[in-house]
């Protein structure tokens, strides 16, 4: 497997992170990849320009989320409403 540059690791982690809103449990895969690029980041001293390698653990985090993102979904609720306040508009304040 050819060896990433960190800024594309960097753009690969934004849009997975952008999709956090719509895809049910898309948080609990990716913090491997961001370790990984954060170790990589220290290592070769904030340059975005060089390669890294990734651990088992981001390659299955990127597995994830190519199997899983076409047809993800999250369901969004609101809440019933526990409590009704009213007020009664005075003219002292």
């Amino acid at each position: 497997m050819t060896k990433p540059l960190m800024s594309e690791v960097a753009e690969v982690i934004g849009l997975v992170v952008s999709n956090f809103a719509g895809v049910q449990f898309g948080p609990l895969h990716y913090c491997f990849l961001e370790r990984d690029k954060t170790h990589a980041l220290i290592t070769h001293k904030g340059d975005y320009k060089s390669h890294m390698t990734f651990t088992s653990s981001s390659v299955a985090e990127l597995t994830w989320w190519i199997e899983n993102m076409p047809h993800s979904s999250r369901y969004f609720t609101h809440p019933t409403s526990c409590m009704i306040i009213q007020t009664d508009a005075s003219t002292l304040g």
